[in-house]
């Protein structure tokens, strides 16, 4: 009888031992997979951010670009005499498009209006299609207006521009630039 009991107790003891080793194999699988899901997660995020960086980056360098294109612009009148006085006549387009004197400016945002004075209340003298060529008249408000454009809410100043058919009128600023190119926070 004895033979028995010592057969029996060995085999609880492996049972035992199979069980909590099973367990610790599925503890440590569970473990295993949160952690990818984890390290997963957190390679989306980082790209994520990498991606609003890349973009935040780009804003910054259009604005810059803008800033010092409206810069040499004033320092180009101040210089200029003949830029900074009124013009009478009408200005007329070359075979190019592009008028003749004065800075031309590109419209970067399809549908952009030209109003009467520099305001959203103020009545629409033209609606101007996407890079149609405007020219610059040398006056930009001194204050600045946030407009959301639909991806973004700018700040910028408004810019007084003559058409090609030489009405002049109010543009916001951040519905041109000096180069053809379409204003990626418009919808």
């Amino acid at each position: 009888m004895s033979k028995k009991k010592q057969g029996f107790m060995p085999r609880i003891e492996t049972l035992v031992i199979i069980v909590f080793f099973l367990s610790f194999l599925i503890w440590t699988a569970s473990k295993c997979k949160t952690q990818a899901v984890m390290e997963e997660l957190n390679l989306k995020q980082e790209k994520e951010e990498a991606e609003a960086q890349a973009l935040e980056m780009e804003r910054l360098a259009v604005e810059k670009a803008k800033a010092d294109a409206a810069a040499a612009a004033l320092a180009s009148a101040q210089t200029n005499p003949q830029l900074s006085t009124p013009q009478t006549g009408i200005a007329t387009p070359s075979s190019s498009g592009a008028f003749q004197g004065g800075s031309n400016l590109f419209v970067t945002i399809d549908g952009l209006n030209m109003r009467t004075h520099p305001h959203l209340d103020s009545s629409i003298i033209v609606r101007l299609n996407l890079h149609e060529t405007v020219q610059f008249m040398n006056e930009v408000t001194d204050s600045t207006q946030a407009i959301n454009l639909g991806k973004a809410i700018a700040n910028e100043p408004w810019i007084k521009v003559r058409h090609a058919k030489g009405r002049t009128g109010w543009v916001y600023g951040a519905g041109v630039h000096y180069y053809k190119m379409k204003n990626p926070d418009a919808e």
